[in-house]
């Protein structure tokens, strides 16, 4: 069994050294106060000059915390990226990677995406990739098709096994910073052709060892319903984690519905 997700990405919202430190002991608090936090995987994505200080609040915890970028290569002539080495020596072990506006901000080829997934699991750390970044709703076969065009490029020429620590993020570009999710049917129907794609490119083995998670204006309104599907392993958080309650209540939704499954 998939274990449940809890993701989150801080983008560059919060940056300074003081609000970081309290929300991180906050949101720490508020987690630990659920009493079943190791029924879950917590990946926290702060931003990259917050990394230090996830290090010094999570240290000794079950919650984990990465990068929202790595360069392509370990080490080299990468002027302002930021390093595996970096990361896995301040004590990260999760990568987030393909995120859309990486895509569309700095203009991330599918090849790039690649090389980071590769450098990623070589280094055997987690990759939470996000795919699905469609501009227009996309369902059945049409999103099925885009799906498995994506998959194919993501991992291209890499060797998957039931061992490796996946996570994919499906996040609709449509459905990211709005007032409301993707509509339920379409998120629950969307991961399950994403795991029937997953099957087709890498066996059903390796398809049922991936977990797939959905991200894009999660909040804990929506939380339950989103989850409810046993296809959906979790959730990815932006701006309605901020409050450490709210990330607490929407982690406790998680738990509850992968429990009853």
């Amino acid at each position: 069994m998939r274990r449940p997700i809890i993701a989150m990405n801080f983008k560059n919202y919060i940056n300074t050294e003081s609000e970081t430190t309290t929300l991180f002991k906050q949101m720490k608090q508020e987690l630990t106060s659920l009493g079943n936090l190791d029924e879950m995987n917590v990946y926290l994505f702060p931003s990259m000059g917050s990394l230090h200080i996830a290090r010094d609040v999570f240290e000794g915890s079950s919650i984990s915390y990465g990068s929202q970028n790595i360069a392509p290569e370990k080490n080299g002539a990468f002027t302002g990226e930021y390093s595996i080495e970096s990361l896995i020596d301040i004590g990260g072990d999760v990568v987030e990677i393909g995120h859309y506006e990486r895509i569309t901000l700095f203009n991330e080829s599918r090849e790039l995406i690649n090389k980071k997934i590769k450098l990623t699991l070589e280094n055997e750390l987690t990759p939470l990739i996000c795919v699905g970044s469609e501009e227009t709703i996309l369902e059945g076969n049409a999103f099925k098709e885009y799906i498995q065009n994506q998959l194919k490029s993501y991992f291209k020429g890499i060797i998957i096994s039931e061992t490796d620590n996946i996570v994919l993020a499906y996040e609709p570009a449509w459905a990211i910073g709005k007032k409301e999710a993707a509509p339920v049917e379409i998120v629950h129907n969307n991961h399950r052709l994403i795991r029937e794609v997953l099957s087709e490119l890498m066996g059903e083995q390796v398809a049922q060892s991936i977990h797939l998670i959905y991200g894009g204006s999660v909040s804990k309104e929506n939380a339950g319903a989103l989850v409810a599907s046993k296809e959906v392993d979790g959730l990815f958080i932006g701006r309605f984690g901020h409050d450490p309650k709210n990330f607490r209540e929407i982690s406790k939704e998680i738990i509850m519905k992968k429990r009853s499954e």
